[in-house]
C-alpha cells in the first residue's frame, strides 16, 4: 500500500512511527510546521495573523506557483491527536478566510531518547 492510499490520520500515524523508529523521544515537545497555502496575499495575512493571536510563529512568502505561504510553526507533543486538531482547526480558518489549503506538516526528529545510563 503506497501512502497516497493511506488516510490523513493513517499517513500522521506512520511519520510518528518512523520519527520514534529513529530515536526521536515522543514524550518531549518538539517543533512542529504547517503548511498552509492560500491563493491571495490578504488571506494570506488574515490567516497569519490570526494564527500568530493563537500562538504559532509565522513565516509568510508569495510562492513560485502565485500562491502564498503561511508557514506555521508551534512547540507540542507530537500526537495523532495534536496534529487532527490542528489540521481541523486550519482546515476552518482556510476556509472562512478565503481560497486555500493545509498542505501538511513536519517536525524536528529531536530531542532524541537518551540512550546514556544513569550514573
Amino acid at each position: 500500500m503506497s501512502d497516497d492510499d493511506l488516510t490523513i490520520e493513517a499517513q500522521d500515524a506512520l511519520a510518528i512511527a518512523k520519527l520514534a523508529e529513529a530515536g526521536a523521544d515522543l514524550d518531549a515537545p518538539r517543533t512542529i510546521w504547517h503548511f498552509v497555502y492560500m491563493a491571495q496575499g490578504e488571506s494570506a495575512a488574515a490567516i497569519a495573523d490570526e494564527l500568530r493571536r493563537r500562538g504559532f510563529h509565522i513565516e509568510q512568502r508569495h510562492d513560485t506557483d502565485a500562491k502564498w505561504l503561511v508557514l506555521a510553526s508551534h512547540e507540542a507533543i507530537l500526537s495523532s491527536a495534536t496534529l487532527a486538531s490542528t489540521r481541523h482547526s486550519m482546515e476552518a480558518l482556510i476556509a472562512e478566510l478565503g481560497a486555500g489549503e493545509y498542505d501538511g506538516w513536519e517536525a524536528e526528529a529531536r530531542p532524541h531518547k537518551s540512550h546514556a545510563k544513569p550514573n
